[in-house]
């Protein structure tokens, strides 16, 4: 009876480990090309941004595929996309020798 079950198990386990293994390659595609388009470096929050953005839009994407409604998702996909809720440019670093100037002067002793 155990020879019988094992099987069956192991292959529910497989198909249930490869469709969440294509969901999760299909979430990192679409966050990666939302990354690639801030042209930069991205910051954490940048990150976090696509990945929830990606989640949206693959949950919107399975909604369809079943035939349901995905307007609410396509709604909260389009406000992440809004201008409040991108993340800001990053401010660009200062120059070496301002920074080399800025070490120096705190590294000084003040005398008193």
């Amino acid at each position: 009876m155990a020879d019988i079950a094992a099987p069956f198990k192991l292959d529910g386990r497989t198909r249930e480990g490869k469709a969440h293994k294509a969901a999760d390659a299909r979430r990192r595609e679409i966050a990666e090309g939302l990354l690639a388009d801030l042209r930069r470096v991205p910051s954490m929050r940048d990150q976090v941004w696509a990945s929830n953005t990606a989640a949206l839009v693959f949950l919107a994407e399975q909604a369809e595929a079943r035939g349901e409604d995905s307007a609410e998702l396509r709604r909260q996909v389009n406000q992440a996309f809004k201008p409040s809720a991108r993340p800001a440019p990053a401010e660009p670093l200062k120059p070496t020798e301002d920074f080399a100037a800025e070490m120096l002067r705190l590294a000084t002793p003040v005398s008193t």
